[in-house]
């Protein structure tokens, strides 16, 4: 009996390094990781979001009304290392900030954003 090739691709593996500061960064176990980044390379084939990968997903959200500003304020809170991009590190934490953080890290990423003139722009 030969052996059988899967008609699926094995699932991309997240680098090491960063898989490890994305554990450290968050709560997230490195299996959670690595489930997210499956997911985030489905729907992001590129690897990244845009600004207009936010504002189409706050459309979708927000059927009547302009989302364009409150999807430049989430994009800009993702985006920490302001090279209009989202990657996969900043969109997990970032998720990781708007769910799952401690009260009191809710609020230090909060002033950071403030501090960073990203509020209210």
């Amino acid at each position: 009996m030969g052996q059988k090739k899967s008609r699926y691709s094995p699932a991309p593996t997240l680098d090491e390094v960063v898989l490890r500061r994305i554990t450290s960064a968050t709560s997230f176990l490195p299996d959670e990781i690595q489930y997210f980044y499956y997911d985030f390379l489905k729907y992001t084939p590129t690897g990244y979001l845009t600004l207009a990968d936010f504002e189409k997903f706050y459309q979708t959200l927000f059927h009547h009304g302009l989302p364009e500003n409150f999807a430049r304020y989430a994009f800009d809170a993702f985006d920490t290392n302001r090279d209009d991009i989202v990657d996969f590190e900043e969109f997990v934490k970032g998720l990781y900030y708007t769910t799952k953080a401690s009260p009191n890290e809710k609020i230090r990423w909060a002033f950071d954003l403030c501090d960073q003139g990203n509020f209210m722009k």
